[in-house]
């Protein structure tokens, strides 16, 4: 499943859900936390975050399958940011969604109630929630937050922890993340834009920012910064030469939408910090950093 699909496709369930039925209240569920990934389960193969606000022009472009364009502007509207995990074929779950804004948990709780598509279970860690077997979907809603998952909503804290680096690039990111194990996906990537190099990656760290204006409020320019980290220093200087070559290649690449974005990728020289590449990316509009995302494969059941 495309990494952003899944993310908006997501959250995107969880708030139309919320407009006509949320989950019951629970004091564990309105605890505060210091790390907002606490409440994914680690194990996950992706994590990101998304400021909803800043990252509307995209979200506004990506396909939502059977979710209408008023619908998802509707939820959208509700939600301020939202934490994403993406989980192994072999996980009890494919993913988890926490997302932070403002909900009509009273009457959804109301209409949820009545309904015989839903049923309330009890989670391991002594919390309730909302399950309907026919949706695949499980998840609790109060009026500040909403959970959504395939399995279990809640988790045991700790959850899941942020790798070093990511934090520095978290600030003022509008979207940020990782991937770990991202040579298998980085590589399909590649393969797929008909890049013949093959990248020895254990994680890859992002985050995207609003670029340089002036531009029109629904429009706005991006750019992103990726770091690559390998398992051993020469592996480091093997990929940057593997970027040289790649730069090189990009000069004959076409103007397809695919081609711009690996232009817009191999735009800059990447630097070498110790075992860690560290990419920045030229400027792209909504529509690339749309396209990009759903072009990224990610694992799904």
């Amino acid at each position: 499943m495309r990494l952003i699909r899944l993310c908006l496709f997501g959250l995107a369930a969880v708030l139309l859900f919320v407009s006509c039925a949320s989950g019951p209240k629970n004091t564990a569920f309105y605890a505060p936390t210091s790390n907002e990934f606490d409440a994914l389960a680690p194990g996950g193969t992706a994590y990101f975050y998304v400021d909803v606000p800043g990252m509307r022009p995209v979200l506004d472009r990506a396909s939502l399958g059977n979710i209408t364009g008023t619908q998802a502007r509707d939820v959208l509207d509700m939600t301020d940011s939202s934490v994403i995990g993406v989980y192994p074929r072999e996980d009890r779950r494919s993913f988890m969604v926490s997302a932070e804004g403002s909900y009509p948990s009273f009457r959804s709780s109301v209409s949820m109630t009545f309904s015989s598509a839903w049923k309330k279970i009890k989670s391991h860690t002594g919390a309730k929630y909302w399950r309907s077997e026919k949706q695949n979907l499980s998840m609790a809603v109060s009026s500040k937050k909403a959970l959504l998952s395939d399995g279990d909503p809640f988790v045991t804290v700790p959850g899941a922890v942020a790798p070093e680096g990511f934090f520095e690039l978290r600030q003022n990111a509008v979207m940020a993340g990782w991937v770990d194990n991202a040579g298998t996906p980085i590589n399909k990537f590649l393969s797929d834009m008909g890049i013949p190099i093959q990248l020895p990656a254990d994680r890859i760290l992002f985050g995207f920012y609003k670029g340089p204006g002036p531009y029109p409020p629904e429009n706005p320019l991006y750019e992103g910064v990726l770091y690559i980290e390998v398992p051993t220093v020469s592996q480091a200087r093997a990929v940057i030469a593997i970027f040289g070559f790649a730069r090189a290649m990009a000069v004959d690449i076409d103007d397809s939408d695919a081609g711009r974005i690996i232009k817009s990728l191999l735009s800059n020289t990447p630097i070498l910090d110790g075992t860690t590449i560290k990419l920045k990316t030229g400027i792209m509009n909504a529509d690339g950093i749309a396209l990009l995302f759903n072009m990224f494969p990610i694992y799904s059941k």
